[in-house]
C-alpha cells in the first residue's frame, strides 16, 4: 500500500514503476496497481531484470533476506527502504521511517544514509488525500466504514461484526472484506470487497472501525473519528500513538499465542454514542496535516538521488 502511493506520484512525475511480488489472488492490489499508468508487475525477483545504474530499489518488507542476492544487486543505481522497528537490517542508501520513531535505529554500517522520518513523511494513496471530506454531525443515525486494510490474516472483520452486531444502536456499516464466505444476516450491515469503491464509503461515514496499519493513517489524513484494533506486533507502536494522543479510541487486540481477538465493546459503544469525543478525534487528526506525505516522499528522494549522482560524478573526476 505504502509503495502505491509513492508509485502514484512517481508516476505523475515521469518515472515508470514495476512491483516486485506475489500479488495472485489479491484482486484490489492487482487493480490498484494496474490502474497506475506507467506502473507494471512481475511475481518474484528472478521475473526483474535489473538495469546497471538506472533503477532504484523502494523496498517494503518485513521477509526479503537483507542478503539476498537481489537485495546486494550492484547493479541498483541507489536503494531505498521503508523501515520502522520490526524491519530486517537492510542497509540502504535512503530510509524512509513514515510518523513517529517507535525504536528503530540507523544500522550503524549506514550512518551516512538519508534518513526521509516523521509525520511529513506518511504516505497517502492519491485517491484518499484528494478526497473532499466532510464530518457530518447530523446524520439520522451512524454510518460506519469497517476494514482491515489488506488481507485481514487476522480476520478482523469476523471478529468485530458480532461485537457490532451485539449493540443496541442503530447504525448502517459497510463492510470491506476479501472473505467470500461471511456470512452476515444482521440488517444493519453491508458487505462489500475490497474491489470496491472504499473512497466513497468514507466519504458517506461518520465513523471507521480499522486496524492500526497504513489505512489508519489514511483515516488519519480526512479527519473521521475512529477506533482502531492492534493486528499485528508491528501495529502495537500506531495503535499507543493513536490512542495516547485521542486521534483514535482503542476497540481491541489479537492474540497472536490464543489466536483470537479480544475485543471491548464498551469501547465500540463509546465511539458510535459520544459526539464530544468524535469532535476531538477529528481536531486531533487534521492537526497532523498529512495528506502530502506521498509527494514529500517522491520529492525528496529525488533530490537524495540527484544528491548521490552527482556525488558520484565528482568521484570519478
Amino acid at each position: 500500500m505504502r509503495c502505491v502511493a509513492v508509485a502514484e506520484v512517481l508516476d505523475q512525475l515521469g518515472f515508470s514503476t514495476t512491483f516486485v511480488g506475489a500479488t495472485s489472488g489479491i484482486g484490489w492490489l492487482e487493480k490498484r496497481i494496474d490502474a497506475i499508468p506507467k506502473a507494471d508487475r512481475v511475481s518474484s525477483e528472478k521475473e526483474f531484470t535489473i538495469r546497471k545504474g538506472k533503477d532504484i530499489l523502494l523496498l517494503d518488507s518485513y521477509e526479503l533476506n537483507p542478503n539476498s542476492e537481489f537485495f546486494c544487486d550492484t547493479s541498483w543505481f541507489a536503494r531505498a527502504a521503508f523501515v520502522d522497528s520490526s524491519t530486517p537490517t537492510y542497509l540502504a542508501d535512503i530510509y524512509i521511517h513514515p510518523g513517529p520513531n517507535f525504536g528503530w535505529r540507523l544500522p550503524q554500517e549506514a550512518s551516512e544514509a538519508c534518513v526521509l522520518q516523521g509525520n511529513n513523511y506518511i504516505p497517502i494513496r492519491k485517491s484518499i488525500s484528494e478526497l473532499n471530506y466532510e464530518y457530518q454531525s447530523t446524520l439520522p443515525k451512524n454510518v460506519v466504514t469497517v476494514v482491515a486494510g489488506g488481507t485481514d490474516p487476522t480476520n478482523f472483520i469476523g471478529g468485530i461484526i458480532p461485537v457490532l452486531s451485539a449493540l443496541h444502536e442503530d447504525f448502517e456499516a459497510h463492510v470491506f472484506t476479501s472473505s467470500e464466505n461471511l456470512s452476515i444476516t444482521d440488517s444493519r450491515f453491508v458487505k462489500h470487497s475490497l474491489n470496491e469503491d472504499l473512497e466513497t464509503s468514507l466519504v458517506d461515514s461518520n465513523i471507521v472501525i480499522t486496524t492500526g496499519g497504513t489505512t489508519s493513517w489514511e483515516i488519519a489524513c480526512l479527519g473521521i473519528p475512529m477506533g482502531i484494533a492492534e493486528a499485528v506486533e508491528n501495529q502495537k507502536p500506531n495503535y499507543l500513538f493513536f490512542t495516547e494522543n485521542n486521534l483514535a479510541i482503542g476497540i481491541g487486540s489479537y492474540s497472536n499465542n490464543l489466536k483470537r481477538w479480544k475485543f471491548d465493546s464498551d469501547k465500540v459503544k463509546e465511539l458510535l454514542s459520544t459526539r464530544n469525543l468524535q469532535s476531538q478525534m477529528i481536531q486531533n487528526q487534521l492537526a497532523l496535516q498529512i495528506r502530502k506525505g506521498s509527494e514529500n516522499i517522491a520529492s525528496d528522494l529525488i533530490k537524495e538521488l540527484i544528491r548521490i549522482s552527482r556525488m558520484r560524478c565528482h568521484e570519478v573526476e
